[in-house]
């Protein structure tokens, strides 16, 4: 079954692995056992521990008033219909 991901895996990244198949579906096997033997791993770490101490250090928003559509337009080259006008880029 393994061995089925791993081509089928391979393929969908467009991986030539023909050459190294085994050598690859051995260090695969490998890294899957040692997941397993972690996910078995018994422990009371809290999940929502912070190592840093930090805690939300963002800045709240603050709503500020912005510039009218004529301030920006007046800044502009170009300008049609309320919209920038620029050259066509195709």
């Amino acid at each position: 079954m393994i061995n089925d991901v791993l081509i089928k895996t391979a393929k969908l990244a467009r991986l030539d692995i023909s050459k190294n198949q085994e050598k690859i579906l051995e260090e695969l096997e490998s890294i899957l056992d040692y997941v397993q033997v972690v996910n078995k791993a018994e422990g009371d770490l809290d999940q929502n521990v912070n190592i840093s101490g930090n805690y939300n250090v963002f800045k709240q928003d603050k709503v500020k008033a912005s510039l009218s559509t004529k301030q920006i337009l007046s800044n502009a080259p170009k300008s049609k219909n309320g919209y920038i006008e620029i050259e066509g880029i195709f």
